[in-house]
């Protein structure tokens, strides 16, 4: 959690902050408040001026209200993880954490591309010892290599022998199970946009972990546009909508892109900062009661891109 510490660091003296901490330290309010501190952080990074606002009793008030030419607040929040999604992710912590101690002296490297979710820790434990088992093999021959496990490509190499490895293999790739994440959106774009003021621009912000992360995240952007567009042009109060997706392979990679019209902006790149492959999809609502000008929408990508 070094990223929540620096965090932390450089927001602590933004107004009502103490309030987030606060939060942090309830167990049944600690993700709001950390994705919170998480978009706070974006705004931070690149420049933008902007306060944490404080919550009243009985009254809808944004989290985060920035600051340009006009105010224009900000409602965060963040799709809590399905059971099939929670499972996958505790199986590849496990394996990360194993990988990282078995390859951090850099005496031997990896490849791995898991196509099929893993959801149980039996699953794990068996590749961990399969794993385990090229690791004595790449030591000896150089170069070591699983494929007959259902579901997973695997390669154990030295320097020298890294070039062995086919191209198509050489990713750190990890498969989530799907979820139908739509209705769940929908249903959160409806609830936040309840809280939005009727005075300003609102942005809601949505990070959501459950999105399926294969490669072609420009067609999965392009797909959730589709769906939820309607719905976020009947919201009158509802300037724009940022769906912020985080995910496996952590490694730089050559499926980034960057797409805008009128309508929306879709992004997949890596952030460096991070240290992690991002995608963000940003819904833009012409028709609300105060659209996003042209200045605040190149703001909105300055964040991203």
């Amino acid at each position: 959690m070094g990223e929540l510490g620096e965090s932390i660091y450089c927001l602590k003296s933004k107004e009502n902050f103490d309030e987030i901490i606060t939060r942090l330290i309830s167990k049944t309010e600690f993700w709001g408040a950390y994705y919170e501190i998480r978009s706070g952080k974006i705004l931070f990074d690149a420049r933008l001026k902007f306060d944490y606002i404080k919550r009243l009793k009985k009254k809808k008030t944004p989290d985060i209200s920035y600051l340009n030419n006009r105010e224009i607040n900000f409602e965060i929040t963040h799709m809590d993880h399905s059971k099939c999604f929670t499972d996958a992710y505790n199986c590849y912590n496990k394996l990360k954490g194993f990988l990282y101690e078995k390859f951090k002296s850099g005496d031997l490297d990896f490849y791995c591309n898991i196509s099929d979710p893993i959801m149980t820790q039996k699953q794990i434990d068996d590749i961990i010892l399969k794993i385990q088992e090229l690791i004595t093999i790449a030591e000896k021959q150089g170069c070591a290599k699983l494929h007959s496990y259902p579901g997973i490509d695997f390669f154990v190499f030295t320097e020298e022998r890294q070039f062995d490895v086919p191209i198509k293999y050489r990713v750190e790739h990890y498969k989530m199970p799907f979820t139908y994440e739509r209705p769940r959106i929908e249903k959160k774009i409806e609830e936040k946009h309840e809280k939005c003021n009727d005075k300003t621009p609102n942005i809601i912000m949505i990070f959501d972990q459950n999105i399926d992360s294969d490669d072609d995240m420009k067609k999965v952007n392009e797909n959730l546009k589709n769906d939820l567009l309607k719905q976020i042009n009947l919201c009158e109060n509802l300037s724009a909508v940022i769906i912020y997706t985080e995910f496996f392979p952590v490694k730089e990679d050559r499926s980034d892109y960057f797409e805008e019209t009128d309508e929306y902006i879709g992004i997949k790149n890596f952030d460096k900062i991070m240290a992690r492959t991002r995608s963000v999809l940003i819904i833009i609502n012409k028709q609300c009661n105060y659209p996003l000008n042209n200045e605040e929408i190149e703001l909105l990508k300055k964040l991203f891109v």
